[in-house]
């Protein structure tokens, strides 16, 4: 019996070495799995991160990008208003321009006027305060032309039509801004902003 309990001592002996064996194994191959989804699940977590911080910077560039264009949209705004505000200065000082200058620009005006249209028949329209000057003007130079007063309000300057050809130049203050609004426009915004 002794033979017996040896050989069943060996068997449990041999079986427990084997149990041993078999969890070794299953705790080597559990480690292995655990570091395998342990690193697997750091590099997620690292693309995870790293997929955050660039859209992060995406965002963040998308913001300075909408932030600039802002700040150029709120720099041209108030650059226009600047340039508007010279633009109304302007004309206030048309309207309070000295009488000396006015008369000088009046006699430029008519000089031009009549050697462009180069006719013996004219027609002066101004402001009713200002016949007094053209009337001087047109004696001055020696000439005959009606003077009538301008239909609608204006700054300054005046209308003058040959009565042959019908063709008017307009030689009023606001014609002559609006046809040089976008020179002048541009003049002073090279004087402020360069």
């Amino acid at each position: 019996m002794e033979e017996l309990n040896r050989i069943i001592s060996r068997i449990e002996e041999d079986y427990k070495k084997e149990i041993e064996k078999i969890i070794n194994d299953a705790e080597e191959e559990a480690s292995k799995i655990k570091g395998e989804y342990e690193e697997r699940a750091k590099r997620i977590r690292e693309e995870i991160i790293e997929n955050a911080r660039k859209e992060a910077e995406k965002e963040r560039e998308k913001i300075i990008s909408l932030a600039k264009l802002e700040a150029r949209r709120i720099i041209s705004e108030t650059k226009n208003s600047i340039i508007e505000e010279v633009i109304k200065k302007s004309i206030e000082r048309l309207r309070n321009i000295d009488k000396n200058t006015y008369r000088n620009f009046l006699r430029k005006v008519l000089s031009d006027s009549l050697k462009l249209l180069n006719s013996n028949r004219i027609e002066i329209k101004a402001r009713e305060s200002d016949m007094d000057i053209i009337s001087d003007i047109v004696k001055e130079f020696g000439i005959e032309a009606k003077i009538s007063n301008i239909e609608q309000e204006i700054l300054g300057g005046v209308l003058v039509k040959d009565l042959n050809s019908n063709i008017e130049l307009n030689f009023t203050f606001e014609k002559i801004l609006e046809r040089k609004i976008d020179r002048i426009r541009t003049e002073i915004a090279k004087i402020l902003f360069s």
